[in-house]
């Protein structure tokens, strides 16, 4: 008799054989492989809970971006193209100098501004 021989009669429709003690766990052999399964998945869901709070670093938050920042508005703009890649370039090459803008919409609002103070 094969060891499978049980799980083979078992999943034929209309056809139950009375389990034998050596073919099928008895209900309190399952009830116990199921609790110490409990026991086992419960102590690595702590330990691996422990050992991600060591390993994980604090948190780092970054500042807020211009998009998510209510006090901007996106607005576009139809220049050409030639002109914003020099401008493109232009900031590039003053991107480390201080009080020089350092992106395109900063300079877009620092331009802006200057012409609303004329």
């Amino acid at each position: 008799m094969s060891r499978f021989e049980g799980i083979r009669k078992a999943r034929q429709p209309g056809k139950q054989q009375p389990a034998s003690p050596d073919s099928q766990p008895t209900d309190d052999l399952r009830t116990q492989v199921s609790s110490e399964s409990d026991q086992q998945v419960t102590e690595s869901a702590d330990i691996q809970q422990v050992e991600s709070s060591r390993t994980q670093p604090k948190r780092r938050y970054r500042p807020r971006g211009k998009r998510s920042n209510p006090d901007y508005e996106q607005v576009s703009a139809y220049i050409p193209k030639t002109l914003y890649r020099q401008v493109k370039l232009k900031l590039l090459e003053i991107e480390d100098q201080p009080g020089q803008p350092s992106d395109f919409s900063e300079l877009v609002a620092d331009l802006l501004g200057d012409w609303l103070e004329e």
